[in-house]
């Protein structure tokens, strides 16, 4: 029998022969696997059986295929000037292009992705756009306008400049600008999935004190947006902040100081059961991981330790900070850092990490990897050896047996791209065709179980040709003669 998968070219098939053999009163001679008939036989009043053999059955993948499949999906456009506008300030605005440049996050609906790029698009200074998973209808749902002052801290424009952390609520995204917008400090704005109904639900700078460049992405509870911003507020070390989608109050529910044990510039935040669990960038050891109460109330700093922070289903923390990827239970304690990595981003899905890390050699090569919660079967899935294939993974998710994600550089234009790698598992027998014992004229049936990516395709054959119609997991032989005696597979 053959085993086939379409997602893979090549399959090796080392097959299983089903002998069939008679009993008499003479003997029988097997050859090879094939029946030979004996040259003498002597009548008997017994009712001839056949007696049919399936053996093992191994399937392997071709040994110079990968496991997985990497396909870059869009690459966003070369830009004009080249060159920075602004020498010795890497973070400066000045490019244009029609589609955007470093694309920094990225979220799935249905078929369909949805992005930004922080800088670039006719404006110069970030886009929000839409395609397909296969790369195709590439939109731009908003290009934020160009302003004035091309340094990137001081940017202003009228809706805001370097967009990240899109949030997918019905048919509306979320997502807050870095920098730009009346005062400079930065927006939350949000715009249909098909790019109208663009507005601006906060200006940063527009109350006092007010917190300045908003980061680590947003949360959302009922009709209340959660965020945090890297600097200002009170203290001026960054803010904790709601902003309700019905009226657009606007509430700091905490400012960070060094007084907080070391806490100050947040960083990523999730929100679990009315409560909200964040990080900082400083403070402590490398950071700090705290939670807080919604109202703003109860504060308290859990651990000295910082990074990303991701939630589990059994409620305990999983995170990646400081070389490593790290466990922690929702109460602070049990830390336990098992995986040594430089994980740029990295997602979680049941049992198991999905990240990307990327390292400063002079090539600046990246790697894609999987590794279970409890520190097991790590495994690399890929390596992008070279710019060409882009340049620091800024973001990951996962659909079904397929990662997709963006490198914020690199790519043939030097803008980054998009890409999807499929997560192939090579077929394998669960359960054998089993050995029967059966008389002439009766029925055989043999059953195959296999595992593998879907769909998983069959064909059985008859000494080397296919049997016409069998295509299933199973075969069945009606009627059995010693016309049906030879190798099947």
């Amino acid at each position: 029998m053959e085993f086939e998968n379409k997602s893979v070219e090549e399959i090796s098939v080392e097959f299983s022969k089903v002998i069939l053999e008679f009993q008499n009163n003479s003997p029988v001679v097997n050859v090879g696997g094939l029946l030979e008939k004996p040259t003498k036989t002597t009548r008997s009043s017994k009712p001839m059986k056949l007696t049919i053999l399936a053996f093992a059955v191994a399937f392997t993948l071709a040994t110079h295929l990968p496991a997985q499949t990497y396909t870059p999906v869009y690459i966003f456009s070369s830009v004009t000037p080249e060159t920075f506008s602004n020498p010795g300030n890497f973070l400066s605005f000045g490019f244009t292009n029609t589609d955007g440049q470093w694309p920094n996050s990225l979220i799935l609906s249905g078929d369909t992705m949805y992005g930004t790029t922080l800088q670039a698009g006719l404006g110069g200074v970030g886009t929000i756009f839409s395609l397909k998973v296969d790369g195709t209808d590439f939109k731009v749902l908003h290009t934020f306008a160009a302003g004035s002052n091309l340094r990137y801290y001081t940017y202003t424009n009228a809706d805001g400049a370097g967009p990240s952390g899109l949030l997918l609520s019905g048919s509306t995204l979320y997502g807050t600008t870095e920098v730009g917008g009346i005062y400079g400090s930065g927006t939350i704005f949000c715009v249909s999935t098909s790019g109208l109904d663009f507005r601006l639900l906060h200006t940063f700078g527009s109350v006092n004190p007010d917190g300045i460049q908003p980061n680590g992405g947003l949360v959302l509870s009922g009709n209340i947006l959660y965020g945090t911003t890297l600097e200002g507020g009170g203290a001026i070390n960054g803010t904790v902040y709601s902003i309700n989608l019905i009226n657009n109050a606007y509430d700091i529910l905490n400012n960070f100081s060094v007084t907080d044990d070391g806490e100050y510039y947040p960083a990523s935040l999730l929100l679990s059961d009315n409560v909200l669990y964040g990080t900082t960038y400083y403070g402590g050891n490398g950071g700090c991981i705290y939670k807080m109460n919604i109202d703003g109330s109860g504060f308290v700093t859990l651990y000295s330790h910082g990074g990303k922070l991701l939630f589990s289903s059994d409620n305990a923390f999983y995170g990646s900070g400081d070389g490593s990827i790290f466990s922690m239970n929702i109460d602070g304690s049990g830390l336990h850092s098992f995986v040594s990595t430089n994980a740029g981003c990295l997602i979680l899905s049941g049992n198991t990490f999905y990240g990307a890390t990327a390292s400063l050699d002079i090539n600046y090569t990246s790697s894609m990897f999987s590794v279970n919660t409890n520190g097991t079967n790590y495994r690399a899935l890929h390596q992008f050896t070279n710019s060409a294939a882009g340049r620091y993974p800024s973001c990951l998710l996962l659909s079904g047996n397929t990662l997709y994600g963006a490198m914020s550089s690199g790519g043939t234009n030097g803008s980054g791209l998009l890409f999807r790698l499929s997560l192939l598992n090579s077929p394998s027998i669960v359960k054998e065709p089993a050995d029967q014992f059966i008389q002439v004229g009766s029925q055989c049936l043999f059953n195959v179980v296999a595992d593998g990516q879907p769909p998983l395709y069959y064909q059985w054959q008859f000494n080397g040709q296919n049997i016409a119609g069998q295509t299933a997991a199973s075969l069945s032989l009606t009627n059995v003669q010693f016309a049906n005696a030879g190798g099947y597979l």
